[in-house]
């Protein structure tokens, strides 16, 4: 069975995914050969208007990566291969000559946050059960398919950081006011102003870079006494919280920082091996454990 579904409303393609006998849609290495399959099909397209990529699950719009397989990986070179499979599929998403608008109708979670930070627009409900972030550091990992570059590219350096570090879900309210999300919508009427969106000016062009606004930001992130105070600040947040018992945060700190000036090719190496490596820790492995307990409550709770 299908995980995720091709239409067609006239001129514009809908992904919709709704995996078979699930309450969630995750991002299983299955789902992920779908999604590689369809983009495929769109590289040399010239006749579509544009792509929108939707969820089926009340309430769920993608809930991450599948965690049994994170769980599984064993091997810090399964662990690279895994999250490089997913950063070129994201990469081809991202890369279309036609403009992309994921549709946020509830949690949006690790790697489904990645895939939505890879189309060029994000629209919102304005649902309570809208959560957006990066959780990986509190299951001992990091975001592994490009959000390490794409969230703060999006955002800036101090609330990339910010959000990747604590792995905090936000409001769509709270997306919207960062940046992350360009729109927010009533529920009933997602889809259709998805469609819509097309039709506007900044629809139909692909999202011009991020500027980082307002002068300590400019001073603090394109600065290298900036940068190293950004650094110095959160590594001794990381230390007096974690007492140095999780490796992740540190990891994604100097990932995040490393990355954030480099080019996107060298960004995802540096990702795709730290994820490698803190993947098959002791740490990782528990903080899972932990995970699987509180699962089923938060699931409960969409």
């Amino acid at each position: 069975m299908k995980n995720i579904t091709l239409k067609f409303q006239k001129d514009i393609a809908v992904l919709e995914f709704d995996m078979p006998d699930s309450k969630v849609n995750v991002l299983s290495t299955p789902v992920m050969e779908e999604l590689k399959d369809i983009i495929a099909q769109f590289k040399n397209r010239s006749d579509l208007k544009g792509v929108l990529i939707t969820s089926a699950k009340p309430g769920i719009f993608i809930a991450g990566a599948d965690i049994k397989e994170i769980e599984g990986i064993e091997e810090p070179r399964v662990g690279r291969e895994k999250s490089k499979a997913g950063q070129v599929i994201l990469n081809d998403l991202e890369a279309l000559n036609i403009p992309s608008v994921a549709l946020i109708n509830g949690a949006c979670l690790g790697g489904g946050f990645e895939l939505a930070l890879a189309c060029d627009y994000r629209l919102s409900t304005f649902s309570e059960k809208v959560k957006i972030g990066l959780p990986e550091v509190l299951l001992g990992i990091l975001p592994g398919f490009g959000g390490t570059k794409r969230l703060p590219r999006l955002v800036g350096l101090r609330k990339g950081l910010e959000l990747i570090l604590a792995g905090k879900a936000v409001s769509s309210q709270q997306a919207a006011k960062i940046g992350i999300v360009d729109g927010l919508v009533p529920e009933e009427r997602l889809f259709q102003e998805g469609i819509a969106f097309f039709d506007t000016a900044k629809g139909k062009h692909k999202r011009p870079p991020t500027k980082t606004k307002g002068l300590l930001n400019v001073l603090l992130e394109k600065t290298s006494i900036g940068r190293t105070l950004i650094i110095s600040q959160s590594k001794k947040f990381i230390l007096q919280t974690t007492k140095g018992f999780y490796p992740a945060p540190l990891a994604a700190l100097e990932v995040v920082c490393r990355n954030y000036a480099a080019s996107l090719s060298s960004a995802l190496e540096n990702e795709a091996r730290a994820f490698g490596e803190l993947v098959v820790g002791a740490v990782s492995k528990n903080l899972i454990k932990v995970f699987y307990l509180t699962e089923n409550r938060f699931i409960r709770q969409q």
